[in-house]
């Protein structure tokens, strides 16, 4: 009787582990727009950084060979299985078959792979270039750990990182020379709008619970001027962390020219999300110990850049 028990016991534990292989997020191969996550017992639908669905479900191993297969049952429709199997060729790959139709998915974040950081990739690519977008983006803001206090001709506080423009900046106001400055984004007043919208969408813009993020363009330094540059530190190294995780680290080029800092894969980002960008080495200025950062825009998954912020 205890061996039976143990063998069922094994067997349950093999079937729960394989099923955290589907835990996080993945992404459409046929539509970069379109995502699915499997979380905390549920099966969440994403489209353009909107959560279209959240389902309760049940994952239960199937076996199979040469791929991992799962039958996933709906709890609020018992009648509803669908059949999942993964693949690892290249790179993760989810077959999600749907009646006679199958989707693929490509896996870009588990939940072990947030934690470790070990999917992220941080890269240095050419700017983004401005062009169409179907999504307007609002409510972005930054909170800083210190910001120099304002003078009776500049303000120097984070939303001068959202602003468009190059002659004005966010400067720190720690001890020393902003090694350990934080930036957390924050997504609390997230909204947006589709341009151009179907027939029913809505054409205002709404509360948005999420947003894909390609990553962030910066400006470095004070760029108001070829002197205020030389003058002032500015940041040759940015770590990016989530929810308290370091994800790895950007090195900055020491131009005042627009450098576009790559997030691979992207990254769905929830409004309650932590993310955080922490310098961790800079360019020291030839008069201040300040360190500056002139613009720090996140730009949107196929937007190239955010079109509003408040």
């Amino acid at each position: 009787m205890i061996r039976y028990l143990a063998v069922a016991l094994v067997s349950l534990l093999a079937s729960a582990v394989q099923a955290n292989g589907l835990l996080g997020y993945w992404q459409d191969t046929a539509d970069s727009h379109a995502w699915i996550q499997f979380r905390d017992g549920q099966l969440l639908e994403w489209l353009n950084g909107r959560r279209m669905s959240a389902s309760p479900i049940s994952i239960d191993s199937a076996g199979g060979t040469g791929a991992e297969l799962f039958l996933v049952r709906y709890l609020d429709d018992p009648s509803m299985v669908e059949q999942l199997s993964i693949h690892q060729r290249s790179a993760w790959q989810l077959e999600r078959l749907i009646g006679t139709n199958t989707s693929h998915f490509r896996r870009l974040y588990g939940t072990v792979d947030l934690r470790s950081g070990s999917q992220m990739a941080l890269r240095r690519v050419q700017p983004w270039q401005s062009g169409a977008c179907s999504t307007v983006v609002m409510g972005f803001d930054y909170r800083a750990s210190s910001t120099l206090a304002a003078s009776t001709q500049s303000n120097y506080a984070p939303t001068q990182m959202l602003d468009g423009r190059t002659d004005t900046a966010w400067v720190e106001a720690a001890t020393g020379d902003g090694v350990g400055e934080l930036l957390t984004l924050d997504l609390s007043d997230l909204r947006q709008q589709t341009v151009n919208p179907e027939p029913g969408e809505p054409s205002v813009l709404a509360s948005a619970e999420a947003v894909v993020l390609d990553g962030l363009q910066i400006i470095n330094g004070y760029a108001k001027s070829p002197r205020l540059f030389q003058a002032n530190s500015r940041v040759a190294e940015l770590g990016l962390e989530l929810d308290g995780r370091e994800l790895g680290k950007w090195s900055i080029a020491d131009t005042d020219q627009a450098q576009a800092l790559a997030l691979l894969p992207p990254l769905l980002l929830t409004r309650d999300a932590q993310l955080r960008l922490r310098i961790t080495a800079v360019y020291p200025g030839e008069r201040y110990a300040d360190t500056a950062i002139a613009e720090l825009q996140p730009v949107i998954h196929g937007c190239a850049q955010v079109l509003a912020i408040d």
